[in-house]
């Protein structure tokens, strides 16, 4: 069993999983002074406060607890091939700042995993349609270059819900040109991971208590889950059910199958709970690693 041991104020963290600090994860809590006490936290990227989509302040929408299920490790495949990944493996995380709270409960989650190196390099306020911010593909080329990761975990998209400009043209979210133009983005970070030898697995968008936001992230779920079809070495892995209500929407706080509430989601309504066992993110990469499993019988 490897060990690694990354610390940062006040927190030692000693894991079964090798971490590997990547700028984003590590460096965006360091850079908040943020410490995780024993109790669910909210993780805010240095940048991500002012630029995710979300509407005014309002008062909190009480939610009702939803019962969940074991995580569902499952994800949408069309028969493209993907290879069988074994131990030991590396594993590359990238995304935005949800990807940042993503990365936490896989630290929690692979903790006690042997033949694990997880990288989470999840860059907060980041996504594809301002790479003059930060161009993933750059920055994915590079983690290939230097971790040659066995599988690379996408989880970004709430920072997309953008207007751009694109070969001198100006493209509206929502548009059919704008969708080309970002579904040509997606499609093209997943051909990059895989040509540099990984494979995928894109993880959609939970569920947003803004309404219009909400609808937003369906939509960008559908381009995903488009480009992600027919593609060897590719899986689709929809966040949704994981930390939605009955109803299939937005919900605050779930029930875990051992009977406790879970304050699930951030009181911002777009980010995820982690720090604890049982918070949001862990519920999520609890069913992250059952997908891994499932589409690439990582074991």
């Amino acid at each position: 069993m490897r060990i690694g041991t990354i610390t940062r104020p006040g927190v030692p963290w000693r894991l079964g999983v090798t971490l590997i600090a990547v700028g984003g994860v590590l460096g965006s809590a360091a850079a908040c002074s943020r410490v995780v006490p024993a109790s669910v936290v909210v993780h805010r990227s240095p940048a991500a406060s002012a630029d995710l989509s979300s509407s005014p302040a309002r008062s909190p929408i009480p939610t009702p607890s939803v019962a969940v299920p074991s995580p569902p490790g499952s994800t949408e495949s069309d028969g493209a091939p993907v290879r069988p990944v074994s131990l030991p493996a590396t594993i590359v995380e990238i995304g935005d700042s949800l990807g940042i709270d993503l990365g936490y409960g896989l630290r929690d989650v692979l903790a006690e995993t042997p033949g694990i190196t997880l990288i989470p390099a999840a860059y907060g306020s980041s996504g594809l349609v301002r790479p003059e911010f930060y161009d993933w593909q750059t920055h994915l080329q590079e983690l290939l270059n230097r971790y040659q990761p066995d599988l690379v975990i996408v989880f970004l998209g709430a920072n997309d819900v953008q207007n751009f400009f694109a070969d001198g043209r100006y493209e509206k979210f929502g548009t059919p040109e704008w969708r080309t133009v970002y579904a040509a983005r997606v499609g093209a970070l997943m051909d990059e991971a895989v040509a540099g030898g990984a494979q995928v697995l894109w993880v959609g968008m939970p569920a947003m208590r803004d309404p219009a936001f909400d609808f937003a992230m369906s939509e960008l779920d559908g381009i995903f889950r488009q480009e992600a079809a027919g593609r060897a070495g590719v899986r689709y892995f929809a966040s949704r059910p994981v930390l939605a209500g009955p109803d299939g929407g937005y919900a605050a706080s779930v029930t875990t199958s051992s009977g406790r509430r879970v304050v699930a989601r951030a009181p911002d309504g777009v980010h995820i709970t982690f720090g604890t066992p049982e918070s949001g993110a862990t519920l999520l990469a609890q069913a992250v690693v059952g997908a891994l499993h499932a589409a690439f019988g990582l074991r």
